[in-house]
């Protein structure tokens, strides 16, 4: 019994001191997510433990599993460890004989997917190998040396495709016939169908509502069919319209035709033979809401120039069309959409206002011009009349008078001689002398110490004044000493 106790406690000492004595290390590669399609993906690889100073390199290659729509590619980040690749074999080498693995991010692996990629992958180091000092070679899945794999999950993009791809009805028909495009249906049944099963499909990933079985309702019943997109947030709505009952002839005419926008009326009211109607709007609507109902209930209707009205008339038209296309009416509906109230013209009576002050002022501004036209009239007479009174002027001729003062000094005045000025009055200027000679003494003219005289005007002069013939000379000049 001893030698057995002693022969196990000597194994689990030997045991303990073989796996104390192996160096631990591990290659570890970095994971990841991803969508089909990417480009400039990457991962970390690092080594990692507290031992890989026991060891001087490391050699490995890299692959991907999983699928063959990925591809990986090495780039060593320089942590200070030599690098080197044999590209014959794919094998990269970290650091070198003499130098001292230490934990650090070694570099990365890029990888990219295609549009095919739809699963996940791994990117696994293989043929792992770690060197010690002394030349011993130490491989993954020996006891303290391990890898890691890098786990790249796959998440396919959400698609946004809100659409049925088919729809039945377990009563009667679609009307029209289905398409994805189109989100409007008619189907018609007997009154003695209490119910119907809507069935269909929907873009991948999508969600839909509205479908299943249908509870009728005498006359029209509407369901809604809502399709969501697999991004949760594209949505897509399909109406069917159920009607029970007989169906009526087919018919192009309206059964009944209402505005709901509020104020609105139709003029006169509806009709359904009458196809001519006015409405009245305010500035502020720009679509009117029509609520209307068919005789022919797959009767189609279309409506024309609803929108954007502008001030005054416009048109609207309702076209309805039977449901076995032979017959088609139009409504027609003007709308008269009236003007802001600060565009409005003037009332009538502030015309009439206007037109009472017209006279008014048309007669001021005859008395205006009237009493503008006198003031000319006599500004002109009076400077005609003044012009007249003046008579002309003689350009030529001027004379001088001489006052004899203190019988020492004298005063000489010019005066300027009209043409037709009465001599008489001139020669009166003289106190009672009647001697021609004294005449001609006041009669200084122009020049200094010798004078002339004009011929005509001396001789008349002389001829008025002189009762002596003698003096009737025509002496044109004499010396002012003469006077003296």
């Amino acid at each position: 019994m001893k030698k057995i106790l002693k022969g196990s406690i000597f194994s689990f000492v030997a045991a303990f001191g073989l796996i104390n004595s192996v160096s631990a290390a591990s290659l570890v590669i970095g994971n990841d997510t991803t969508t089909a399609g990417a480009t400039n993906k990457s991962v970390t690889v690092e080594l990692k433990d507290s031992d890989l100073g026991e060891y001087s390199k490391v050699e490995f290659q890299l692959s991907v599993t999983g699928t063959t729509y990925a591809e990986v590619d090495f780039s060593f980040k320089g942590s200070g460890l030599s690098f080197k690749k044999d590209t014959t074999l794919g094998t990269y080498i970290i650091g070198n004989d003499g130098e001292k693995l230490y934990e650090s991010m070694i570099g990365s692996v890029s990888y990219r997917t295609t549009e095919n990629l739809n699963s996940d992958f791994k990117i696994v180091p293989t043929q792992v190998k770690f060197y010690k000092a002394d030349g011993t070679v130490v491989e993954a899945g020996s006891a303290g040396v391990k890898v890691q794999e890098g786990n790249i999950k796959f998440e396919k993009p959400k698609s946004n495709e809100a659409l049925l791809t088919s729809l039945t009805t377990s009563q009667g028909e679609l009307t029209p016939e289905f398409s994805s495009s189109v989100n409007e249906y008619t189907i018609v049944v007997k009154d003695t169908i209490p119910q119907i099963r809507l069935s269909g499909n929907s873009s991948v990933g999508s969600t839909k509502t509205g479908l299943g079985l249908i509870k009728l309702e005498m006359g029209e019943n509407n369901v809604e069919i809502v399709v969501t997109a697999e991004d949760g947030t594209t949505k897509n709505t399909y109406n069917v319209k159920i009607i029970r009952g007989e169906v009526s002839e087919p018919s192009a005419y309206l059964k009944k035709l209402e505005v709901n926008n509020i104020g609105v009326e139709l003029s006169p009211e509806f009709d359904s033979k009458n196809n001519k109607y006015t409405i009245t709007i305010g500035e502020d609507i720009d679509e009117l809401n029509f609520k209307y109902e068919t005789e022919d209930p797959l009767a189609e209707v279309t409506i024309e120039g609803n929108e954007k009205f502008e001030v005054g008339e416009n048109l609207v038209k309702i076209n309805v069309k039977s449901s076995n296309g032979e017959d088609e009416q139009t409504y027609e509906i003007t709308v008269i959409k009236e003007e802001k109230e600060e565009d409005k013209p003037i009332e009538d009576d502030d015309k009439d206002d206007d037109k009472k002050e017209e006279p008014k002022k048309k007669t001021w501004l005859i008395i205006l011009i009237a009493a503008v036209i006198i003031l000319i009239v006599g500004t002109v007479t009076f400077l005609l009349f003044r012009k007249k009174k003046k008579g002309p002027k003689d350009k030529g001729t001027k004379n001088t008078i001489l006052d004899e003062k203190d019988s020492s000094e004298a005063v000489i005045t010019e005066r300027t001689v009209d043409e037709d000025e009465d001599l008489t009055g001139r020669v009166n200027l003289m106190q009672d002398d009647n001697s021609i000679t004294d005449v001609l003494k006041t009669e200084l003219y122009d020049d200094d110490r010798t004078q002339k005289f004009d011929d005509d005007a001396l001789l008349e002069l002389k001829r008025r004044y002189s009762q002596n013939e003698d003096e009737l000379d025509k002496t044109k000049e004499f010396n002012f000493k003469d006077f003296e």
